[in-house]
């Protein structure tokens, strides 16, 4: 049951669709790129190294993100990391189509996707609150 306190907050519904949109998004990017980097290596460790590549930003920008999630306007980085992350997803989608794509490219993309996530992950966390 939601509280009809929340109900009266007119920017719950967007941020509550938007959110659903975002991490669906991510979760559908992880799953790509897993699976073509699955395709050209035919390594299961390869799959583990993409994971690593996506995690290992997160870490030493932990606390960078936050205090750029509390220094600046939150929904403009936001804004900035999706677009970046549309462009990003748009080039690999271009060299996946026309058969450019290599490990490197794609671990590339993947650490450059784990450093814009780790910067938009505290700014939507925080639009909440």
């Amino acid at each position: 049951m939601i509280d009809p306190a929340l109900r009266s907050l007119p920017g719950l519904p967007s941020l509550i669709v938007g959110r659903i949109f975002s991490q669906l998004s991510a979760t559908t990017m992880t799953i790509a790129i897993g699976w073509q980097i699955y395709a050209l290596t035919h390594d299961v460790a390869s799959l583990g190294y993409l994971g690593l590549a996506q995690f290992l930003p997160m870490v030493p920008l932990t606390f960078v993100a936050g205090h750029v999630a509390d220094r600046f306007n939150r929904r403009s980085i936001v804004l900035i990391c999706q677009v970046c992350e549309i462009l990003a997803t748009a080039t690999l989608a271009f060299g996946a189509a026309f058969h450019l794509l290599t490990t490197g490219a794609i671990y590339t993309f993947a650490a450059f996707y784990g450093v814009l996530r780790s910067f938009e992950m505290p700014c939507q966390q925080a639009f909440l609150p």
